[in-house]
């Protein structure tokens, strides 16, 4: 669904004219910026399947320190795989990586096995460090989940379920207004179908929820 159809749904449900572009009026501009709340406020609230992808990362030898190509600092990490040496890799923090590249000045080398997020670039992309650091070339793959960026043009279709930002804008709308019942009946009305969606998306990966020792 494009921008300026869920921002017409939420108009129509306000009983308002429909327009021919988001920033037609005052108000119609005001629904555009609450869509994009909304959609911000979904997307947090699960990892969803329209989200999702895998950031290639190839290593180089000697090299420990990466920019992950194609990230956000709202990025969310799934897992990481070494694909090379077909292995999971763990997450370690700032603390621990310090502490191990502390230990002596001989760091070991080797096949990644964990890996710490540790910065971000002027582009917007996440840095990763790697450890042991890399001793040959090898493939890992960073299955994230990635917001959406704000929507702008009128033509711009939207990643998550469409229903969810239109019922959340709503609520917005109607609280913007004034309305405190409406809003608050609508606000419950948004998160049953919030709950709805969740447990539908999450019934095709069950094993998401199960433990997984790596």
């Amino acid at each position: 669904m494009t921008y300026i159809e869920i921002v017409n749904s939420v108009l129509v449900r306000l009983r308002e004219e429909k327009v021919e572009a988001v920033n037609e009026n005052e108000y119609s501009s005001l629904i555009g910026q609450l869509v994009n709340v909304a959609k911000r406020d979904v997307e947090n609230a699960f990892n969803w399947e329209a989200l999702r992808k895998t950031v290639h990362l190839i290593t180089a030898v000697d090299t420990f320190h990466y920019e992950l190509l194609d990230t956000t600092t709202d990025a969310r990490t799934l897992d990481v795989y070494n694909a090379s040496n077909r292995n999971w890799m763990d997450s370690r923090t700032t603390e621990w990586m310090d502490a191990a590249f502390a230990v002596t000045d001989d760091v070991p080398t080797g096949s990644p096995q964990v890996y710490s997020w540790n910065g971000v670039t002027s582009k917007g992309n996440l840095e990763v460090d790697l450890y042991p650091i890399p001793d040959k070339i090898e493939k890992l793959r960073f299955n994230m989940t990635c917001p959406q960026k704000d929507l702008v043009a009128e033509g711009d279709e939207l990643y998550v379920p469409h229903m969810l930002v239109i019922e959340n804008a709503l609520a917005r709308a109607i609280e913007e207004r004034g309305e405190d019942g409406g809003s608050s009946n609508q606000q419950q009305r948004y998160q049953s179908l919030l709950a709805d969606a969740i447990s539908m998306e999450s019934s095709r990966k069950p094993m998401e929820t199960v433990w997984r020792s790596v």
